[in-house]
């Protein structure tokens, strides 16, 4: 009984068939079998996690009892952030082009949003403009809309989302990857999105979509090698942050309707991160079996299929149709 220490442990502890590289969902910490902070969004519950930030602090001279607002906040939303992380330096990338947009033709005025680039600045930078795209070619209108925000409440929203989720994808499957996964997905959904509509549309809303995406993704490579306690808990969560970003998230699309949702933007991106996370994100322990060998596989498969049908869909489907 010495591994026990609650009622979780007490039922999977040396239970038959049970896998080694399994994952508990384990918040007390002390003891457990494993910690939870190689598992996405679980860093921020685990106990000894917490613990051994407050270790590092109090080794770096710090108190904790002098935590500032801004402490607390990184270490509850986003404890792996690091100035240096691929997330912060698209984030702050994004605030810098959010600025030069404001002075490049000045901004909307009067306009209901806050700091509202004009729509002319939107276009010239490259907004997701299905017309351009299709008829003069300019395929880069379908990554460069992830740099460009409609209006500052837009950028606020984007930005702290991205800090929060990406920073848990990043510290998952690596910076390398992180990469991949953000732009593949914000081509992907960008993709998905100018199918849907011919409407202007900018934001980072695709890729951020995309890094919820790869968070399935990290479930179903996983699935045999997580608790049914915390796999239930994981999809639980992500459903509700799924739902709530494609049915209310922040308006997406420019020229003249800010307002509007980009929601087929935020499915496509979601779309591609599932299945680019199921191709690139490792299995906990690091060992493939055969399940997550066939997960990596039909990852690459449907990826492929995804961006080249939904290309050929857009550009000769869609050019046919328009003629």
């Amino acid at each position: 009984m010495a591994n026990v220490h609650g009622i979780s442990d007490m039922r999977n502890a040396g239970g038959p068939g049970r896998n080694p590289n399994m994952v508990p969902f384990n918040i007390g910490g002390i003891g457990g079998n494993q910690r939870t902070d190689n598992i996405p969004f679980l860093s921020i519950l685990s106990y000894v996690y917490y613990l051994s930030l407050l270790d590092n602090n109090r080794a770096a001279g710090g108190d904790p009892r002098k935590e500032t607002v801004i402490d607390m906040c990184k270490l509850t939303c986003c404890p792996s952030l690091t100035m240096q992380s691929f997330i912060m330096n698209i984030t702050i990338a994004h605030i810098a082009i959010f600025i030069i947009t404001l002075f490049w033709k000045g901004i909307m005025v009067p306009h209901p949003d806050f700091l509202t680039p004009n729509y002319e600045t939107l276009d010239d930078f490259g907004n997701r403009n299905p017309y351009k795209i299709r008829y003069g070619f300019q395929i880069w209108r379908f990554v460069t809309p992830v740099f460009l925000h409609a209006n500052f409440l837009h950028l606020f929203f984007n930005c702290l989302s991205q800090l929060i989720i990406g920073s848990q994808i990043e510290k998952v499957v690596g910076t390398g990857k992180t990469v991949i996964i953000y732009f593949m997905c914000a081509l992907g959904g960008n993709l998905f999105g100018a199918l849907s509509s011919d409407a202007p549309a900018v934001g980072a809303s695709t890729a951020i979509s995309g890094l919820l995406g790869c968070f399935i993704g990290f479930i179903i490579v996983n699935w045999h090698r997580i608790d049914p306690n915390t796999r239930c808990f994981m999809i639980c969560m992500v459903s509700f942050v799924v739902i709530i970003n494609i049915l209310f998230g922040v308006g997406g699309q420019g020229g003249g309707r800010t307002n509007q949702v980009d929601s087929s933007g935020h499915l496509g991106g979601l779309i591609s991160g599932v299945i680019v996370g199921m191709a690139l994100v490792r299995p906990n322990g690091g060992v493939s079996g055969d399940y997550e060998t066939k997960v990596r596989t039909y990852g690459y498969i449907l990826s492929f299929l995804y961006f080249i049908g939904c290309a050929v869909l857009f550009f000769v489907v869609g050019t046919s149709t328009g003629s």
